[in-house]
């Protein structure tokens, strides 16, 4: 019989190959074999989660932790999960603090977790953990901005107004065309109450409309990190990787999951055909075109797609042009 390294060797040459199924099939007959190889429970884990089997790859996590519960590398990819993919903060905190507690000066882990319990609306703590980084890094200009915003917002409730009264006037101010100053109102509006989304988000589009590409960007990934299942803020993110950036695969990654949450969403389903063709997974672009035609039979741009990428049409077809109208 081959050695747990050897047998593990084999499945990552069947992914670096593509192989994904066969390379399944191999790591299970290497844990049949050795059932304590950890890295082999962490490595299916990513293979189920990357064949949209949370559930599995879930389990496999938590065995490779339970075998090696030192391993922060493990523990931390258990965290991100739990927060970026299914938003469950509690479970995601569990593990981010166990990381804090074998490793103190975690800098980023400490971030983390400050940023999270804002989240959950536990600001005090969330103070604390941006205090432990300051403690450990005095200039860190992040920590220090969230102190200081945490700071404002202990001012009295009647010293400034609400978060919802000034996005109201700050969407006064955009339908009058009044954009910046309806951009100094979101700006004044996050420093007080950094985890209010929509303002990010605003904030995002009206940076993207004003040319500052970068701070679009952070401001889309600030939304999306606050409220992870708002489906426009994914959208935005998303059209932003895909549009400005060319990270395709990670806009595609997104698209997916608000398909998953809004499976009959067009617009996400057009956008998921484009891109589909854009890396050329011409069979993966027919059955989201064809998604589009059964909810709307009518649409168009779905029509002209489905004709172009009908076989029996083109047989020799490759990439097609995005912009078909």
């Amino acid at each position: 019989m081959k050695s747990s390294d050897d047998m593990f060797q084999d499945a990552q040459l069947l992914i670096e190959a593509g192989r994904m199924e066969m390379a399944v099939n191999a790591l299970e007959e290497l844990l049949s074999a050795y059932p304590e190889c950890t890295k082999a429970h962490f490595e299916l884990g990513n293979l189920y989660w990357d064949l949209d089997e949370p559930a599995k790859a879930l389990d496999l996590y938590r065995t490779s932790i339970e075998l090696d519960p030192e391993n922060m590398f493990y523990r931390k990819k258990l965290a991100d999960l739990y927060y970026t993919q299914l938003g469950n903060v509690g479970e995601a905190l569990v593990h981010y603090r166990k990381i804090i507690e074998m490793c103190p000066d975690d800098i980023e882990t400490l971030m983390i977790v400050g940023n999270l319990n804002i989240v959950e609306k536990r600001f005090d703590r969330a103070a604390d953990y941006y205090q432990m980084v300051l403690d450990i890094e005095p200039w860190h200009y992040e920590a220090s901005s969230m102190l200081e915003k945490l700071k404002a917002r202990e001012q009295p409730e009647h010293a400034g107004p609400t978060p919802e009264a000034s996005y109201q006037k700050s969407q006064a101010l955009f339908q009058a065309g009044n954009i910046a100053a309806a951009v100094e109102t979101l700006e004044n509006l996050i420093s007080v109450h950094p985890e209010f989304a929509l303002a990010h988000n605003d904030l995002g589009v009206l940076s993207y409309q004003c040319g500052l590409k970068d701070e679009a960007f952070a401001h889309y990934q600030e939304a999306v990190r606050l409220e992870p299942f708002n489906s426009v803020y994914q959208k935005n993110l998303a059209d932003f990787y895909y549009v400005e950036l060319g990270r395709t695969e990670d806009a595609l990654e997104i698209y997916l999951r608000v398909l998953r949450e809004e499976p009959t969403d067009i617009e996400t389903l057009m956008a998921a055909v484009y891109i589909s063709l854009d890396l050329n997974r011409l069979e993966n672009a027919r059955v989201f075109c064809n998604r589009v035609l059964e909810i709307e039979p009518w649409n168009a741009d779905a029509i002209a797609l489905e004709q172009k990428l009908s076989p029996t049409q083109n047989p020799n077809q490759g990439r097609l042009d995005r912009n078909v109208q």
